[in-house]
């Protein structure tokens, strides 16, 4: 039987080459949670509090190099304007040029950052605003390769959105995170071909 947490990194493989061999396609992750810290230092708006749901999406579009390709530890890949948004209420973050993932997959845990930097919001500006995804039984990655499908929400110990700027800070807790429909499809196509291939042979760990 096929260990599950191997599986996820397999088939994660498997949609790496299928996307691979195809034509370049957009690659999107949608996310939903609600806010655990509003610290207004001048620029939050009155309705925007504790508890107030927020979703939003991340965009990509595969091939893309990696920025740091003599880091065996970590890779930046870079991403076009309004890669990222969120949605709070009815105010709109959009990233500007300086969005990028950055995938960390250490010995000790995986990281995954979806990251906006200098980018104007309802809030004020704001240096950054960042998802971060850690696991810390490195079972989400099987290396530094730009991921297709969002890691699993339960293998988390982390799964926070945090914004700021001189006028604001905004904290969050990602409650659910999704892949498109294409990417599913991949991915279980990348799961179907693992069961395929299984060894006929029982295996006793």
């Amino acid at each position: 039987m096929l260990n599950w947490r191997f599986a996820i990194c397999m088939s994660a493989g498997m949609v790496v080459g299928i996307a691979g061999s195809a034509a370049a396609t957009q690659i999107t992750w949608y996310f939903s949670g609600e806010l655990t810290q509003v610290d207004d230092l001048g620029g939050v708006p009155d309705d925007v509090v504790v508890g107030m749901p927020f979703s939003g999406s991340f965009t990509y579009e595969p091939p893309i190099p990696d920025s740091l390709p003599d880091n065996e530890f970590q890779a930046i890949y870079h991403v076009g304007a309004g890669a990222l948004q969120v949605q709070i209420g009815n105010y709109q973050i959009i990233s500007a040029e300086q969005s990028f993932m950055s995938v960390l997959s250490w010995p000790y845990n995986d990281r995954v950052r979806l990251v906006a930097l200098d980018l104007d919001t309802p809030f004020g500006f704001a240096t950054e605003w960042v998802l971060t995804f850690v696991d810390s039984e490195s079972a989400i990655l099987p290396n530094t390769d730009l991921p297709l499908m969002p890691p699993p929400l339960e293998l988390l110990e982390t799964r926070s959105m945090s914004g700021q700027g001189a006028d604001f800070i905004i904290l969050g807790i990602v409650q659910e995170l999704v892949p498109e429909p294409m990417t599913m499809t991949l991915m279980l196509m990348g799961t179907s071909y693992l069961v395929v291939r299984r060894p006929r042979r029982q295996v006793v760990y």
